[in-house]
């Protein structure tokens, strides 16, 4: 599977490429990968600090997202060890680690509720 170019740079940390495709218009909240994580996701998991805050602070996407499995950014930030990423999404972005409760749903996806 190819990554979205987006994905990849939030991976990489590279800011310069994801303010292009911003001012492009091509950055949406709608870019996720098979598993339903987004550049947020990927940026909170790989401790790119400066690209989480340009997404989620400056763009506004959704520092709160869920994943198909249930995950935030914050809960990637704080599997991966990144605590920078996860006290930022906490503290300065208002998102929480709180888990849900979760029920699978007819085609076998958990969801949130």
């Amino acid at each position: 599977m190819v990554l979205h170019r987006a994905i990849q740079a939030a991976r990489a940390g590279d800011l310069h490429t994801l303010r292009e495709l911003a001012s492009s218009g091509h950055l949406s909240p709608s870019i996720v990968d098979a598993q339903g994580a987004g550049p947020v996701h990927h940026a909170a998991r790989c401790g790119r600090l400066e690209c989480l805050q340009f997404l989620v602070g400056q763009l506004g996407l959704a520092g709160g997202a869920r994943a198909l499995n249930g995950a935030t950014p914050a809960h990637d930030a704080a599997a991966t060890g990144h605590v920078l990423e996860l006290q930022w999404l906490v503290e300065q972005a208002g998102y929480n680690v709180e888990v849900r409760k979760q029920h699978r749903d007819h085609g076998g996806l958990f969801r949130a509720w």
